[in-house]
């Protein structure tokens, strides 16, 4: 009996990993020398529940080794896009002190990935995915840490080309991010291992037509003529505050490529107006404002009577709105207002 629960435990601990699609942790500044940590998990809604609280791992530091996340908010993503995610919002409000020179390192770990991926090999591993939080130079306080502009969207289609939402942003305006492809971890020290014909910077593939490319002063990203899969791709910031690094986060996560039988729906972006700097690139669009500042943009989307547009904001000032046919909610909201047939 005593041996049947040990085994019952581990099972458990696999079966809930083998539903986590991946994650990522970021930090804002508080004050003094507290901080709020953000901890985003994704999952597959198939699978079982994600807790109300769950660990962060702490390395570095001399008296924690862990803080425990509580679970602040909850949205469903690419329903009904062949990869229906979960992506759930933890938080943690820890005083860390006086940071080492070295820094401190937050981390989350478990076991084990899924076993239905397209680019590793060999037995499903672990997954890792952690933030390091620096002392900015001659102090022993560290700013906010870079983060993406939003969750991760997940699925894809095959065979044509793809455009993933990895564009990052450091908070503080004087800090420079630099955005790369990097292997994806089993722990802290050891990178998962790659099938044949896949590496850490071609998640997707490596074969004749295929093509994985990522800006590395803006974080967007391009997978062209990639096959149906689902594939591991970790990607990270990292902060540089007067040339030198004080942060870096990666995010962890399980793309899919899934074939559709609706039309892929059509949209551009036109007719943008800022009092910011906009610079633009195919159809994605980076724009610095202040907080005054105002955007417009029409957005026109070709879809069927059976698809939806959608807008959505991220970020400290949007506060996770989104609106959709008018609707908006929060006090710093964008208004999307549908026109035509």
């Amino acid at each position: 009996k005593f041996y049947f629960l040990i085994l019952a435990g581990l099972l458990s601990s696999q079966i809930f990993a083998s539903h986590i699609k991946g994650g990522e942790i970021y930090y804002d500044y508080s004050s003094g020398t507290t901080y709020d940590v953000y901890l985003l998990l994704y999952r597959d809604v198939t699978g079982i529940p994600l807790p109300s609280s769950t660990a962060l791992n702490v390395a570095g530091h001399q008296t924690i080794n862990s803080v425990t996340a509580t679970a602040v908010s909850s949205k469903f993503s690419q329903l009904g896009c062949g990869a229906s995610v979960e992506v759930k919002l933890y938080k943690a409000t820890v005083n860390v002190g006086a940071l080492p020179a070295a820094g401190i390192t937050f981390y989350w770990a478990e076991c084990c990935r899924t076993s239905t991926i397209s680019n590793l090999s060999g037995v499903a591993s672990s997954i890792y995915f952690d933030a390091l939080m620096k002392p900015v130079a001659g102090t022993t306080v560290a700013s906010s840490s870079p983060r993406f502009y939003s969750p991760a969207n997940l699925a894809g289609i095959p065979s044509v080309s793809n455009a993933f939402n990895t564009t990052a942003f450091d908070p503080n305006p004087s800090d420079s991010v630099y955005v790369e492809l990097v292997s994806a971890r089993d722990n802290s020290t050891l990178n998962v291992t790659y099938a044949t014909g896949f590496n850490y910077s071609n998640p997707f593939g490596t074969a004749p037509g295929i093509s994985t490319t990522i800006d590395h002063a803006t974080g967007a990203m391009s997978v062209q003529g990639a096959s149906t899969g689902a594939f591991v791709v970790a990607t990270r910031v990292s902060s540089y505050t007067n040339g030198v690094l004080s942060s870096t986060m990666t995010r962890d996560a399980m793309y899919y490529l899934v074939s559709s039988s609706d039309p892929v729906p059509s949209t551009s972006v036109s007719n943008v107006v800022t009092g910011g700097t906009v610079s633009s690139s195919a159809n994605a669009y980076f724009i610095e404002i202040a907080s005054s500042d105002t955007v417009e943009f029409n957005v026109t989307g070709l879809v069927t009577s059976l698809d939806t547009l959608t807008l959505a904001g991220f970020g400290s000032a949007l506060t996770n709105n989104s609106g959709n046919g008018g609707n908006c909610v929060g006090a710093n909201c964008a208004t999307f207002t549908p026109t035509g047939a």
